[in-house]
């Protein structure tokens, strides 16, 4: 009998004991159950936007654009604060802060060309010179509007950006084709 005292003693002893001692706790709510590493389209399943998003989709893919800006403003001498942005009607804005004034380029990009043809590279072949992208407007029509502090300048047929790199412009290309897609195939 009282060698079943002892067991029972010491069976909840030993029970008390674990359940109270933090170190002996091996599942830690904390720590990820499971420790496989994530595939790259498990991560690009992750960051995706749903396709019902329109204004994520745009929106991402000026963030591109916007990035290869703040990269662009610390060597291009024009460059002031740049801001790229676009509202749902689908017109996007490059506003560029600079010396007290804001210039701004607007133009509706359901009026830009994505056709063979309507996306040409601006070269740099001089010193000095920056690297660029144009990109006409269907049916050559003077949509993109050029304004200074709120009063327009001038209207053209074509939107151009100029980078400071040509790996700059390599990446907005891409992003902005997507971007003036997601907007063309909404209306």
């Amino acid at each position: 009998m009282t060698l079943s005292r002892f067991l029972f003693s010491l069976a909840f002893f030993l029970t008390f004991w674990a359940c109270s001692n933090p170190e002996s706790n091996t599942t830690n709510s904390s720590t990820p159950i499971n420790t496989q590493a994530q595939t790259p389209l498990d991560e690009l399943k992750q960051r995706a936007i749903p396709e019902e998003d329109i204004m994520g989709r745009i929106l991402q893919g000026l963030e591109a654009i916007q990035l290869e800006y703040d990269r662009s403003s610390t060597i291009m001498a024009d460059l002031g604060k740049i801001t790229v942005d676009a509202d749902f009607d689908c017109i996007l804005t490059i506003k560029n802060e600079k010396e007290g004034s804001i210039y701004e380029t607007k133009v509706n990009m359901n009026d830009l060309d994505t056709q063979q043809g309507g996306f040409r590279l601006i070269p740099d072949q001089a010193p000095g010179d920056f690297p660029g992208l144009r990109i006409s407007t269907k049916n050559d029509a003077a949509t993109v509007r050029i304004l200074k502090d709120g009063q327009e300048m001038t209207r053209d047929n074509q939107l151009v950006i100029y980078m400071a790199d040509r790996t700059a412009i390599e990446k907005i290309t891409p992003a902005l084709l997507q971007t003036i897609r997601i907007c063309q195939d909404e209306k």
